[in-house]
């Protein structure tokens, strides 16, 4: 079976891919288009996931408490969620928050667990101290 010129000229050492209808063929395997993009989805996913587990770990090790105020809480969704709005100072900088379903209620002072190195990351204390092995205590 003689090759295409075009297939030739796509060729680029052992490694082949060319566009079969809705199939990529990458070195002699075909492999389903709607494959690829719900296999991109999954990574997408399990990428953001895991950054949150990741950042509330980081939180809960190397995290700074600090006093925050709750500026917003309200009903998103339908079924209950209640995002809470906090805002908190690092070196005079204002930072605002969002987190879900917490119990304060508007104008109530909190404590929250920020990165030193990132301000804008952070959780209610309440949040890290139930989900995660923590050292940070802070004062009632």
């Amino acid at each position: 079976m003689k090759k295409s010129q075009k297939e030739q000229e796509t060729k680029k050492g052992s490694s082949f891919i060319r566009l079969s209808g809705l199939n990529f063929v990458i070195n002699g395997k075909e492999i389903n288009f709607f494959y690829l993009v719900f296999l991109g989805i999954v990574i997408y996913f399990i990428y953001h996931s895991s950054i949150k587990t990741i950042e509330n770990i980081r939180l809960a090790n190397n995290g700074k408490a600090t006093r925050a105020i709750v500026t917003n809480k309200q009903k998103v969704g339908g079924k209950g969620t209640i995002d809470l709005t906090f805002k908190y100072q690092v070196n005079g900088i204002e930072y605002f928050n969002t987190q879900i379903n917490e119990p304060y209620n508007l104008g109530d002072s909190i404590y929250v667990i920020y990165l030193e190195s990132n301000p804008h990351i952070s959780r209610t204390y309440r949040f890290i101290k139930n989900n995660y092995e923590t050292d940070i205590i802070v004062p009632n």
